[in-house]
């Protein structure tokens, strides 16, 4: 989770949020693949303590610790 959220943050920019964005999401799911050992995250984003609607993201790491893919629903600018 901590190398997501890393590369999460690092590369805000290119998903259109900000760092603020990022902050305090909602696990909601995490498994590992039992073939590929890649493990899949889900995320729902928060403000002030309260999910927004429709604001997913999901990242999948694989066994070696490298992102493969991430796609993200986040809402930006939710704190300006």
């Amino acid at each position: 989770m901590d190398l997501a959220m890393t590369y999460l943050t690092a590369h805000a920019d290119a998903l259109g949020v900000t760092p603020q964005d990022l902050a305090h999401p909602e696990v909601t799911n995490a498994y590992q693949d039992a073939d590929s050992g890649t493990t899949y995250i889900y995320l729902k984003q928060q403000f002030n303590g309260l999910e927004v609607d429709n604001a997913t993201l999901n990242a999948a790491v694989t066994a070696q610790g490298e992102i493969i893919t991430v796609g993200s629903r986040f809402v930006s600018g939710l704190a300006a």
